[in-house]
């Protein structure tokens, strides 16, 4: 069964972990206001956010949900308004945003994003894949 535990019942460590009973936490963090409603919920694995995220608005309706490795943003995140209209679409990749689509409340496409090589994000994208892929084949 997966812990579930309050935010204020974790450390922050200055290695960037977050900790429970001194150990690295594994599980699901939520955040409650002190009025009690989830408003996010986050998995982590050995003290880094990894897994699904999720935050909702004051009515219960979800208002983003992204998928976390290593700490950050990768894969799918989605984003919704109140009135549970989806309003964007992004993939990450190491914290990046490589490409995504956003919408109006009526489902009119007002952007659409592609990373490219002048991005600023993208020299940081590549050297991340660069070190993840030697890592894999150290293994």
């Amino acid at each position: 069964m997966t812990k579930r535990v309050s935010s204020k019942e974790l450390d922050y460590g200055s290695d960037g972990l977050y900790y429970l009973d001194d150990q690295p936490f594994t599980g699901i963090i939520e955040y409650r206001p002190e009025s009690g409603w989830l408003e996010a919920e986050e998995e982590y694995k050995n003290g880094l956010q990894w897994g699904l995220s999720r935050k909702w608005h004051r009515k219960g309706v979800l208002e983003w949900e992204a998928e976390c490795a290593f700490g950050a943003r990768h894969g799918l995140c989605r984003e919704w308004d109140e009135a549970g209209h989806l309003i964007a679409e992004d993939h990450y990749e190491f914290g990046v945003r490589v490409h995504g689509k956003q919408w109006d409340s009526k489902g009119n496409l007002t952007e659409e994003f592609e990373i490219q090589e002048s991005d600023p994000g993208f020299e940081l994208l590549q050297a991340f894949r660069t070190a993840y892929e030697r890592d894999r084949n150290e293994e």
